[in-house]
């Protein structure tokens, strides 16, 4: 069969670190992105960042699938989805430190 990628976040900038005054400790130091995904699919992310972040990918029965630190540029995947739910992809960085970042996630 013909494999069909399946876009789940398009390419999406931000900024982790940032001063906001709403959030917990005043800093966004953790961005995470929640996924809708089906079996039998390999789950892939692309992440560019202008400094190292950490990098963690919570699979549908809730434990960690993939983690890696100190991440400026990586393609991660593909990691398999053994069942229908939700996934979801967590980036962070340490208080104090900002990054600019760029992430897109797919399904193929």
């Amino acid at each position: 069969m013909l494999r069909r990628k399946k876009v789940l976040l398009q390419e999406t900038e931000l900024e982790l670190g940032r001063f906001d005054p709403e959030a917990e400790g005043m800093y966004r130091n953790i961005e995470a992105y929640r996924f809708e995904v089906r079996p039998r699919k390999g789950f892939y992310a692309r992440i560019e960042a202008s400094s190292p972040i950490d990098v963690g990918v919570i699979g549908t029965d809730g434990y960690n699938l993939k983690f890696q630190q100190g991440v400026t540029d990586a393609c991660i995947g593909p990691l398999p989805i053994k069942e229908k739910g939700e996934m979801a992809l967590i980036l962070g960085t340490y208080p104090g430190d900002r990054s600019d970042v760029k992430v897109s996630a797919w399904m193929e």
